[in-house]
């Protein structure tokens, strides 16, 4: 199926089961088949998988996004989708779209709970990531070819457009957003994720009132696919709650 938003074409699948829906969003550079695996344990929900712009199936926008554009796309494709048969709306969110989800949660959407994955969404202010800006603001000033392959893999393989898109999203800090969360939410997280590392779940943790994390040993950032059987009971004991 698709919808259009601001003449990019979003593409998505839309599952009908029972009254609860399950909306699973994607990370940053993967697209609707990684969310599957996951979502086949839940038979008997009603499921929803978008594809984010520009990956999957979705068309590249015309102009830089804002996270506020992917939420407003994902709002807009619940709404579309959802009838007076759907009564709960839970989302599920990997990395980037942990951050879509954290963003829908805070607001007066009608979610009824939150499963962040390896969610993205605060300032890495390790020494490392801040001795990197500082060396790129330095060579962009003094030297701007050297910056030329600088970066990571993510940024470097985007359109100039989806380039800007990627900088106004990870720029974006949802500290005060994750403060508005007043829904049950569960995090999910590797104790090996170099991406979204424990010291960036156990500061959600403290940010979003109704939370409650789970850390699995040794998996890494797509812990939800490598250490499937661990993640879904989780899961579902809190959506069946």
């Amino acid at each position: 199926m698709l919808e259009k938003y601001k003449s990019t074409l979003i593409n998505f699948e839309f599952q009908q089961g029972n009254e609860n829906l399950i909306v699973f969003l994607h990370g940053w550079g993967t697209k609707i088949q990684l969310m599957k695996p996951l979502g086949n344990f839940f038979e008997n929900y009603s499921k929803l998988y978008i594809d984010f712009p520009p990956f999957g199936e979705s068309s590249t926008p015309n102009e830089p996004f804002t996270l506020d554009d992917y939420v407003k796309i994902t709002e807009n494709i619940i709404n579309k989708i959802s009838g007076d048969d759907i009564t709960n709306i839970f989302l599920i969110g990997h990395s980037f779209g942990g951050r879509v989800a954290i963003k829908i949660a805070s607001t007066d959407f009608p979610v009824s709970k939150l499963i962040l994955l390896s969610s993205a969404g605060l300032k890495n202010t390790s020494l490392k990531t801040k001795y990197l800006i500082t060396k790129y603001k330095l060579l962009k000033k003094f030297n701007a070819k050297k910056i030329v392959n600088m970066g990571s893999s993510d940024y470097l393989s985007l359109s100039p457009v989806m380039k800007k898109t990627f900088v106004n999203i990870v720029n974006e800090d949802l500290s005060n957003c994750c403060k508005n969360i007043k829904i049950p939410t569960i995090l999910i997280y590797g104790n090996k994720d170099k991406e979204t590392p424990p010291k960036m779940a156990k500061k959600f943790k403290k940010l979003i009132h109704l939370s409650k994390l789970f850390m699995i040993d040794g998996a890494d950032h797509f812990c939800y696919l490598n250490r499937i059987y661990e993640v879904v009971p989780i899961i579902k004991t809190f959506l069946e709650i």
